[in-house]
Parts: structure tokens; C-alpha cells; sequence
């Protein structure tokens, strides 16, 4: 039988736990506007008005600290790209789902100031450690899942199964992150392009499955899609 947790214990766990979500979340703000590297134990319990002894408490060190910043950002990057790959969801229309997520995911801010592993997987680059694997490991995830997505799509036979299905995730992101570039230097059109490019893009590898008509216009496409819903 599992042992009863006394109420005040269970209260100062549940304490314990709002304090280290809302340092977590204090320190993903500042990560995403200003890089890992701003990251500090002091710069956090000025910010919040705790001890840097009740900080450090809660981490230990600041690589644990970077660590446990990833892993929030991981959960909100995949709560609000990677749902669209729900059951429901299979082919060309997976495909689209992915990239358009992503694409929200930018136009509503959800990492103040940028985004997270864009910005994090360059300040880590050609550097080994904890730090940068975790970090390259996320942005391989998301990668793995759009080349599965690419290759259902082909399985379904909605894309020409002779493509390679790497190639094609990794042109899909180069626009995801071309149009983000963009956006960030002020071109606020970039991203509804970004769209159009990424259509144009699965038009060129499209089977006869699809009508061409399909691809008319995003607006066209998403109507399409939504028809082809079961």
C-alpha cells in the first residue's frame, strides 16, 4: 500500500514545485530573448525576489539549470507544433499540418523574442557537452518527425515515392527558418509567403492523387485538406 504523504509535506512539495516551475519559466523568457548564456543564477533570484541561495536550491548548478530551461522549452515547442500529427491526420495533410504549426508557433510569439532552438542551437554550435547534445537532439526530433510525416505522405502515395524523404524535411525546414530570418528583419509578409513556398514546394511533389487545382492558392489547399478530412 503506498504510504499517505502527511498534508504539510504534501503542501511544501507542491510549494517547492510551483517555485522551481516559476523560475523555469523566468529563465525560458530570458533564454529565448537574450540566448542561454544570459542565464544566471543571481540575474534569476534578482528578477524574482528570492535568494540566490534559494535559487541555486532548486538546480544546483547552472548546467542543470540550462537543462531544465530545454526541457520546458521542449514541452512548449511540442504542445503547440507537434500535436499536429494527431492520428487523424495522415499524407500530404500531416505534412502541411507540421509546417503550419511551426509557422503559428512564430506568429504568436510563443518564445518571446525568437525562436528557442533556432537562436540556442547556434550559440551552441560546434561545441560538445550536455548543453549542446540536448539541444541538437530536440531540433533532431522535430526533424525525425517531419521525414516520418514525409514518408507517410509517400506511403499514402501522395508524394513522389522516389524523393528522398531527409531531403525533403530538411528543404522544408531551410523555408520554415528562411521565412522566420526574414520575419525577424522586418518583413511581416514573410511568413504568409513562407506558406505559399511550402505549398508550392509539395505541389512540386505531388502525385496525380492530387489535383493541381488544390494548389491554386493556400486558401485553395487548406480547403482541400479539410475536404479530405475523414
Amino acid at each position: 500500500m503506498r504510504k499517505k504523504v502527511p498534508k504539510r509535506a504534501e503542501a511544501k512539495l507542491l510549494k517547492e514545485k510551483a517555485t522551481f516551475l516559476r523560475i523555469v519559466a523566468r529563465a525560458l523568457k530570458i533564454a529565448s530573448e537574450e540566448g542561454l548564456a544570459a542565464l544566471t543564477i543571481g540575474r534569476l533570484a534578482k528578477e524574482l525576489k528570492m535568494s540566490k541561495s534559494g535559487v541555486f536550491a532548486h538546480f544546483l548548478s547552472k548546467e542543470t539549470l540550462e537543462l531544465a530551461t530545454i526541457e520546458r522549452a521542449r514541452e512548449v515547442f511540442v504542445s503547440h507544433v507537434l500535436p499536429s500529427t494527431e492520428l487523424s491526420q495522415a499524407g500530404i495533410t500531416k505534412v502541411w499540418s507540421l509546417c503550419d504549426h511551426w509557422l503559428k508557433h512564430i506568429e504568436q510569439e510563443i518564445f518571446p523574442g525568437s525562436y528557442f532552438f533556432n537562436g540556442a542551437f547556434f550559440e551552441s554550435a560546434g561545441q560538445s557537452g550536455p548543453i549542446p547534445d540536448r539541444i541538437r537532439e530536440v531540433i533532431q526530433e522535430w526533424l525525425d518527425g517531419l521525414k516520418r510525416a514525409v514518408k507517410q505522405a509517400q506511403k499514402e502515395g501522395d508524394l513522389d515515392g522516389d524523393v528522398d524523404a531527409e531531403r525533403v524535411a530538411l528543404g522544408l525546414n531551410g523555408l520554415l527558418l528562411g521565412g522566420h530570418w526574414a520575419h525577424l528583419l522586418g518583413d511581416y509578409q514573410a511568413l504568409t509567403e513562407t506558406r505559399a513556398a511550402v505549398m508550392n514546394k509539395l505541389h512540386g511533389l505531388a502525385t496525380d492523387k492530387i489535383s493541381s487545382k488544390a494548389f491554386r492558392s493556400v486558401r485553395t489547399f487548406r480547403g482541400y485538406l479539410e475536404d479530405r478530412r475523414p
